[in-house]
């Protein structure tokens, strides 16, 4: 199976299996330095961490046919700001953290009146990013 993601202007097919010998923080770093191997670091980052990054986004989102969606949406926000982690040996954590505040901004717009209390009553949610940024 495959995914793709249209990224800046850019598409791309993540493998969900197979992949090149690297490591998380290897991978981060690839990115970070837009290097020749940065998608193959992408899609490495992705087939090491969709499976907990999908662990965290079940925990806050009770509604299955949101999971590929609040994915997709993780993995956007994790493409966009590789840049600025500062640690790649805590790439995990970072990825579960974008993955929890992505699917709460999620359930703020699908039930704002849940959520009142944590706007000030004014209906506008606070938007959760990518940090911290370790």
């Amino acid at each position: 199976g495959s995914c793709i993601y249209y990224i800046e202007g850019k598409i791309i097919t993540l493998q969900k299996e197979g992949g090149a010998q690297m490591t998380l923080q290897k991978a981060v770093e690839s990115m970070k330095n837009h290097d020749e191997q940065s998608e193959q670091a992408f899609q490495f980052i992705y087939k090491e961490t969709y499976q907990t990054a999908l662990a965290v986004i079940k925990r806050y989102c009770d509604a299955p046919g949101d999971y590929e969606y609040l994915l997709q949406e993780t993995y956007i926000q994790v493409y966009q700001f590789i840049g600025t982690l500062n640690d790649g040996t805590k790439a995990l954590a970072w990825i579960e953290v974008i993955a929890g505040n992505t699917a709460i901004r999620h359930n703020m717009k699908k039930w704002p009146a849940m959520f009142s209390d944590l706007d000030g009553g004014e209906g506008k949610s606070s938007d959760f990013e990518a940090g911290p940024y370790f």
